[in-house]
């Protein structure tokens, strides 16, 4: 993910996890964050990181100034499937950093044992 206002690039690791890096300063690292193995999408006008965390099914918003975590919410995935994207258009238009609805994320329907 990569923002040109900003120069804010999010690199994924050969680990999964994700580095964020100043493209505006010769790509200089700024946070890295190992725990961040699921979909992710970066608002580099706020300043801003989310996450959706497949194994701990939790939405994370991080605050990139200083990488400290701002929001934590847990997802019951049982009711929605597998988070496949997030909507960063979406995320840029919340009125506030805490108010993330479930319209932010793309999912994958549960898998449904039919017969045919």
């Amino acid at each position: 993910d990569f923002d040109d206002e900003s120069g804010l690039l999010v690199l994924r690791q050969i680990d999964g996890g994700v580095s964020v890096v100043d493209a505006n300063a010769d790509f200089v690292s700024l946070h890295s964050f190992p725990e961040m193995s699921g979909p992710i999408t970066l608002d580099g006008p706020r300043d801003l990181l989310m996450s959706v965390s497949p194994v701990d099914t939790v939405l994370r918003i991080v605050d990139l100034r200083d990488g400290s975590v701002i929001a934590d919410k847990a997802i019951d995935l049982s009711t929605i499937g597998e988070i496949a994207s997030i909507d960063s258009h979406c995320l840029s238009t919340a009125k506030t950093r805490h108010r993330i609805t479930r319209a932010c994320l793309r999912y994958r329907p549960p898998k449904t044992n039919r017969s045919i």
